[in-house]
Order: structure tokens, then C-alpha cells, then sequence
């Protein structure tokens, strides 16, 4: 694998976070949570400095998401799960 190189069905924070609508910190709980697989990668930042960026198997985050979801109750604008607590979704 090359350096910078994320491995296939694997996707960064920023990624995971626009396209399901949960926020950084959220996503990372989830992973958490939910034992979604994740590892950390070599990833070169603007400017040249070498930083490692974790990036999180993209199927395993959907089917957890998917199961908190139908796990999770609606309170006013925002949802409820035990193992999030409060979280708003926007897709």
C-alpha cells in the first residue's frame, strides 16, 4: 500500500460525517460504541507534514448506523440512544 493510500472500503471522518449527516464527534462515538473497524493510516497534510488519519470500514459504519437508528427515539428535533445520547441527524 502506498503512503496516503486509504484502503478500499475504508473512509475518512470528513467523509463519513457529510454523507451520513452525523457529526465528527458522533461518528467517532459510534464507532466506538458499535466495535466498527477502524485504523489509522499515513496520510500527508497540506504542506508536506506526514500525520497518521484514522479511517473507519464504510459497510460496518452503515449497518451500525442503521442499527442505531431503529434503536434510537425521536425527542423533538434531535434523537435519543442509550449509547449516543442526544444526536441530531442531517441527511
Amino acid at each position: 500500500m502506498k503512503q496516503g493510500t486509504i484502503p478500499e472500503g475504508f473512509q475518512g471522518y470528513s467523509y463519513l460525517k457529510t454523507k451520513y449527516g452525523l457529526s465528527d464527534t458522533k461518528c467517532r462515538q459510534l464507532v466506538m460504541a458499535w466495535n466498527v473497524p477502524y485504523k489509522k493510516v499515513p496520510h500527508v497534510a497540506p504542506g508536506g507534514q506526514i500525520t497518521q488519519m484514522s479511517v473507519v470500514e464504510e459497510d460496518a459504519f452503515k449497518y451500525a448506523l442503521d442499527k442505531m437508528m431503529l434503536e434510537s427515539e425521536k425527542r423533538g428535533s434531535q434523537w435519543y440512544h442509550p449509547k449516543m445520547g442526544r444526536f441530531s441527524v442531517t441527511a
